[in-house]
């Protein structure tokens, strides 16, 4: 099994299955890669390795059971499927920091440019919301409503000139 060290944040994010199974991963590259999963009915404690090039920051588990991570670190995403023990990788957008998965069969990471949206079933990536500044989280409203939370850098220059 592998450990997840408290340093640098410890178990930095963690999701729910419904079967009441905890997943939590820490953060990137700061604490030991793994993918970790305590499973309600004896409390036992499984692990797997995060591939190369993900960088862990967000988690959350589909209605398929499967977790998701965001990554900020060559990747966008991946889905591990816990039946297999392996992972898909997502390409084609970096930056990842927090998910959700949509009322549409698809995933919702954020990312460097905006918000990403990946096909559950075919992996298909869309750029689907645009901005300059850094998406951290996103999430759904009851009425299926998309939303962002972004960040702006305190030093950076904003569209105002400040």
């Amino acid at each position: 099994m592998a450990e997840i060290s408290g340093a640098s944040f410890g178990a930095y994010g963690g999701a729910v299955d419904a079967a009441g199974n905890l997943y939590f991963v820490g953060l990137g590259t700061f604490s030991s890669p793994a993918l970790v999963r305590v499973r309600k009915n004896d409390m036992g404690v499984d692990s797997w390795p995060i591939p190369q090039g993900v960088s862990t920051y967000g988690i959350t588990v589909d209605h398929d059971g499967n977790p998701w991570v965001s990554s900020t670190l060559g990747s966008g995403a991946a889905r591990f499927h816990p039946d297999t023990g392996t992972w898909d990788v997502i390409m084609g957008f970096w930056g990842g920091s927090g998910l959700a998965e949509g009322p549409d069969d698809r995933m919702y990471v954020s990312g460097g440019g905006g918000v990403y949206s990946v096909g559950l079933d075919d992996l298909v990536v869309d750029h689907v919301f645009v901005t300059d500044e850094t998406v951290k989280g996103v999430g759904f409203d009851s009425l299926s409503n998309l939303w962002a939370v972004t960040w702006l850098d305190d030093e950076a220059p904003t569209p105002e000139g400040g």
